[in-house]
């Protein structure tokens, strides 16, 4: 009955391949998840300390910056094993 509805799979599920590249996906949204919120701390930031001068910044750049740098950093160390 649960081999039928798909639950339940006699082998380990997925191949040595098909598991790098979840791996892989996986730690590029976590990356950019963890970019975008280290993004949005820096833009508050910027903003705080922009209200000492005498111009304005909202900062929202840092934000896709740092959604885009924490994806590659995170798909980097992925597909290196966090190796050199």
């Amino acid at each position: 009955m649960l081999g039928r509805a798909g639950l339940y799979m006699k082998g380990g599920g997925m191949s040595a391949d098909e598991s790098t590249v979840v791996q892989v996906i996986l730690f590029i949204i976590l990356g950019a998840f963890v970019g975008f919120v280290g993004g949005m701390l820096i833009a508050n930031l910027v903003r705080f300390f922009s209200m000492f001068g005498t111009r304005l910044s909202t900062g929202a750049g840092w934000a896709v910056a740092g959604t885009v740098a924490g994806s590659l950093l995170f798909g980097v160390l992925a597909l290196t094993d966090g190796k050199d």
